[in-house]
């Protein structure tokens, strides 16, 4: 049973975490600053990873997917000063699944706790956002007039009622330029 409770917990962590691997799509280097500025519709999230937990010395290996509805958020961007405003929710609906173990719930998601806000840079069709003491770098896979879709990786090591948890995934948002 102490699974059970660990993969409660596991997917409220995913829903929160924000530090960043190197995996994912390929990135768009030709991403321009001037294509960002504007206020952008969270359209599509979803999520594709794995995580690993280690209970008493047996480790476990499971999928972490996700999908969401009821969004309701969107990202304001401006230049000079370059600045990233999120504001908004909307509901993940994450599963979590080790071997014959699968667990889903909802999770209520504020973007604007999900990424950083403040200040923004732009190099190589990576984001930078420098929210307060932190940084996190957002991937943009595609970036049109109309459409930003963005990947944020994640690979963390997390103790969760006393188990060590890998987790490696990745955070896909699609944006649409109101």
């Amino acid at each position: 049973m102490k699974i059970l409770k660990i993969l409660s917990i596991l997917l409220v962590v995913v829903s929160l975490t924000g530090c960043t691997s190197d995996d994912g799509s390929p990135i768009d280097t030709n991403a321009s600053a001037n294509d960002l500025v504007g206020v952008w519709t969270l359209t599509e999230e979803s999520q594709d990873g794995v995580a690993k937990v280690t209970i008493e010395g047996v480790t476990l290996n499971g999928t972490i997917t996700s999908t969401s509805k009821n969004l309701d958020a969107t990202l304001t961007i401006t230049e000079n000063p370059n600045t990233i405003t999120a504001a908004g929710s909307y509901t993940e609906v994450i599963t979590a699944s080790f071997a014959t173990l699968n667990r889903t719930e909802e999770v209520l998601v504020d973007l604007d706790n999900e990424l950083n806000q403040g200040a923004w840079s732009l190099s190589n069709g990576v984001l930078t956002l420098l929210g307060g003491s932190e940084t996190l770098d957002v991937n943009i896979i595609e970036l049109t007039s109309t459409t930003l879709r963005i990947e944020i990786p994640i690979e963390r090591d997390v103790v969760l009622e006393g188990t060590d948890v890998a987790i490696d995934t990745t955070i896909k948002m699609t944006f649409t330029k109101q």
